[in-house]
C-alpha cells in the first residue's frame, strides 16, 4: 500500500508533498507521486485543426500543426518529469525514503481509479492549476475527484501544518462507516483531537 500524492503545477503541489510525507511517515508506507498531463480546453481548439483544413490549405500547414502538437506534447512530458523529480526530492527531504513517480496523460479522475487500488490514502490539493487565482475557493474538479475515489482523500491546503484536530461528519451511511474504520485502523490521526458531528 502507498500514499498516492496527486500533483500539478499549482501552488498546492508543495503542500500535497508535505502532507503525503507526513502521512507516509505516520503509516509507514511509500509515496507514489502522480502527475497527469491533461488537455486543457483552451489548448484543444488550437491543438488539432486537421479536420478544419480547407481544400486550398497546403500540406505544409498540416505538417506544421502536427509538428507543433508533437512539440507541445514533448514539452509537457519533460515538464512533468521535472515536476515529479522536484516532488520526489521534496518527499525524500521530508524523510520519505521510498518514492515512486508516475507520469500519465488524460484525465485525473480516470487515472485515479487505476492508481488508488494500491493506495491507503489519496492526497490532493484543494485547487488545481486553474484555481491558483483564488485560494479561498475549492477547485472546480475537487468534488468530482473525491466522488471518483474509493479511498480516503486528504485535501491539502496551500500550507502544510500537521493535523492536530479533525471533524468527522457522520450520517450513518456507508461512507461515514468507512471513514471511521480508516481512522481507527490506520492510526493516522491517533494523536489528533477528533469531533464527530451527527
Amino acid at each position: 500500500m502507498t500514499i498516492l500524492a496527486c500533483i500539478d503545477r499549482s501552488h498546492f503541489a508543495a503542500s500535497v508533498c508535505d502532507h503525503a510525507a507526513w502521512a507516509a511517515k505516520t503509516l509507514g508506507v511509500p509515496v507514489e507521486v502522480l502527475h497527469i498531463i491533461e488537455r486543457h480546453p483552451d489548448l484543444q481548439g488550437r491543438a488539432d485543426r486537421s479536420g478544419r483544413l480547407g481544400v486550398d490549405t497546403g500540406e505544409h500547414l498540416l505538417a506544421e500543426l502536427v509538428a507543433l502538437d508533437e512539440q507541445r506534447n514533448r514539452l509537457a512530458r519533460e515538464s512533468g518529469r521535472i515536476l515529479l523529480d522536484d516532488a520526489a526530492e521534496r518527499l525524500r527531504g521530508a524523510g520519505t525514503s521510498e518514492v515512486y513517480q508516475r507520469l500519465e496523460s488524460g484525465e485525473l479522475a480516470d487515472h485515479l481509479r487505476d492508481h488508488e487500488r494500491a493506495a491507503r490514502l489519496v492526497v490532493i490539493g484543494k485547487g488545481g492549476e486553474t484555481s491558483d487565482r483564488d485560494v479561498n475557493h475549492l477547485g472546480r474538479n475537487l468534488e468530482r475527484l473525491i466522488r471518483a475515489s474509493h479511498r480516503p482523500v486528504l485535501i491539502a491546503s496551500d500550507t502544510f501544518r500537521p493535523i492536530r484536530r479533525f471533524l468527522l461528519a457522520y450520517d450513518g451511511g456507508k461512507s461515514s462507516g468507512t471513514a471511521i474504520s480508516f481512522l481507527v485502523e490506520s492510526g493516522l490521526l491517533e494523536h489528533a483531537e477528533g469531533t464527530v458531528l451527527m
